[in-house]
C-alpha cells in the first residue's frame, strides 16, 4: 500500500527512478517564484548539493 511519484523531464524521469515512501511518508520541498528583483532584493548562493548531467564536468 505505497504510493510513488515520477516526473515528466529529460533526466531520470520515468517509473524506474520514481520516489517512494519508507513505507508511507516521503520527505520533499518545495519550490516558488520569487517576486521580481525589482521589487524584492536578496542574495543568491550555489546549491552545495547541485547535480551536473554532464559526462565530463562534475558539479
Amino acid at each position: 500500500n505505497n504510493i510513488c511519484f515520477y516526473g515528466e523531464c529529460s533526466y531520470y524521469c520515468s517509473t524506474e527512478h520514481a520516489l517512494c515512501g519508507k513505507p508511507d511518508q516521503i520527505e520533499g520541498s518545495l519550490a516558488a517564484f520569487l517576486p521580481d528583483l525589482a521589487l524584492a532584493k536578496r542574495k543568491t548562493w550555489r546549491n552545495p548539493w547541485r547535480r551536473s548531467y554532464h559526462k565530463r564536468k562534475k558539479a
